[in-house]
């Protein structure tokens, strides 16, 4: 797992995935999010990099929801331009759908809450919580 950090992008799986909004339209942008977090709402088990493109959908939907969040990075660079020209496209059925993301990613049949846990660092639960945090003010 090529990860050097607990946040949403900081792992190869997410900071690819974040390169795919590069100038897309909103509804393609929106279709991205959807199928990222769909992925793991069908999954018998989530892999680590399904789950990482996961997390990393359900930051881009708090961000949506309220964009003075937004933390940028050079991994999300990309998401935050098409967040600033998508603002509006926003939809509530999606921070329901992130929400349960992240709730399947603290599920025992998670790759990446089994490798968290071994690694016995809080910060990707932190990580976690505020995220979701995010999704209940928007």
């Amino acid at each position: 797992m090529g990860t050097w950090g607990a946040g949403p992008f900081e792992n190869d799986d997410a900071a690819d995935w974040a390169f795919g909004f590069d100038g897309v339209d909103g509804p393609t942008g929106l279709a991205i999010l959807r199928s990222a977090l769909s992925a793991v709402e069908t999954a018998d088990y989530v892999e680590a990099s399904q789950g990482s493109v996961a997390v990393a959908a359900a930051q881009v939907v708090a961000w949506l929801a309220k964009p003075d969040s937004i933390q940028e990075s050079a991994y999300s660079e990309s998401i935050v331009a098409w967040i600033r020209a998508n603002a509006s496209s926003m939809d509530a059925s999606l921070v329901d759908q992130a929400r349960r993301a992240v709730g399947r990613m603290r599920a025992p049949d998670s790759e990446l809450h089994e490798l968290w846990t071994e690694a016995e660092d809080p910060e990707w639960e932190r990580d976690l919580d505020r995220i979701v945090n995010q999704l209940r003010l928007g």
